[in-house]
């Protein structure tokens, strides 16, 4: 089931992601939601552990092992959980720590080295966790920074030239980490502007062209020069209103868009912009909505069907929207549950790459 490719013994059919995996922070839980219909999203399965995913934030997954890796503020740990049944899931093993995950926020995988990446808050740190076996979770080594990695909340790796790149919501930066070594971590540079990306929630990476997008609650969606991870460097920002609030962000490469996930104290949504030119960043479209969408923040993306999923806080749901055309986007369906979904925040779809890792190659 989690094969993204039908092989049909001439041509392999892509067929885009069938189940999204869904962690929910005020019930403790990870979900498993049927989306191989956009139009008719449908419970599978939850698991949930008030002991092992306390406050579940961030996932990700590893989908040759059928693995997801939950990260969970209030159990201070990483959790690895069985989705080979994603109607079935069960728990495997846990890494917990007060001194490396002091409330984890988010997570990336390596699966080339099989080393899981986590940011953590209060601990102002990014560790790195050995998940060779699932079974048997171990701390390689931490990094922390009040300065670099102050309210640390998002994390994209750049497995091409081995840099973590973590973006910092107080410290209004972004800073890269030689992650070469996992069991070596170190800084490598940090750019910080208060006026570019105040706020910094999440950032995705555009290899070929060398740029970090960063979304910030204050300043939208910013283009980041990573050319030269010793050197980064500002290229463009925008923030119009219906980006207030940006909390997640995905890229659409071969369209040259990026989407955003975005709330505030009046309504959530989803915004498309145009990155053709980094240093000319355009809004395309936005679709909001104050009760579907209250309290969006994370979103993945299926592009073999051209659909955006988001999870929100606040009204407990995880809904498609069209995105084929992204000058007009389009809401498809929703499904809400007080109980599976209960604080809805991170989401991953079951498709390698960006959209289940959070690392880019």
């Amino acid at each position: 089931m989690n094969n993204r490719l039908i092989n049909t013994g001439v041509d392999d059919i892509v067929i885009g992601a069938t189940i999204a995996y869904i962690v929910s922070f005020n019930s403790d839980r990870i979900t498993s939601i049927d989306v191989s219909d956009p139009s008719s999203l449908t419970f599978l399965n939850a698991y949930n552990s008030s002991t092992n995913i306390n406050g579940a934030v961030d996932l990700a997954l590893d989908l040759n092992n059928n693995v997801a890796y939950v990260v969970s503020e209030f159990s201070d740990s990483i959790a690895s959980i069985d989705i080979s049944d994603p109607s079935n899931l069960s728990f495997l093993n846990s890494y917990s720590s007060t001194t490396h995950l002091d409330s984890p926020i988010a997570v990336a995988l390596d699966l080339i080295n099989e080393v899981a990446y986590v940011v953590s808050v209060i601990s102002e740190t990014i560790t790195s966790i050995d998940i060779s076996d699932p079974l048997n979770l171990t701390f390689l080594d931490s990094y922390s920074s009040g300065t670099n990695l102050n309210d640390v909340s998002g994390i994209a790796l750049d497995l091409r030239n081995e840099i973590a790149y973590v973006v910092c919501e107080n410290g209004d930066r972004i800073t890269s980490i030689d992650i070469s070594n996992p069991s070596s971590l170190t800084l490598i540079d940090s750019y910080i502007s208060s006026s570019n990306i105040q706020d910094a929630r999440d950032v995705a990476l555009d290899l070929d062209n060398n740029i970090a997008y960063v979304a910030s609650r204050s300043d939208g969606i910013t283009s980041i020069d990573i050319s030269d991870p010793a050197d980064l460097s500002f290229l463009d920002s925008i923030q119009p209103l219906v980006i207030n609030g940006a909390y997640g962000i995905e890229l659409d490469l071969a369209n040259s868009t990026a989407y955003l996930a975005s709330r505030d104290a009046r309504v959530g949504g989803i915004t498309s912009i145009d990155i053709t030119d980094p240093l000319n960043l355009v809004v395309l479209d936005s679709y909001t909505e104050a009760t579907t969408l209250d309290g969006s923040e994370k979103l993945s993306l299926d592009l073999v069907k051209q659909v955006a999923y988001i999870t929100s806080r606040n009204s407990d749901k995880i809904t498609s929207i069209d995105i084929s055309d992204s000058s007009n986007l389009q809401l498809i369906s929703s499904y809400s549950s007080s109980t599976n979904l209960n604080g809805a925040v991170g989401i991953a779809l079951d498709i390698p790459g960006p959209t289940s890792t959070n690392a880019y190659s």
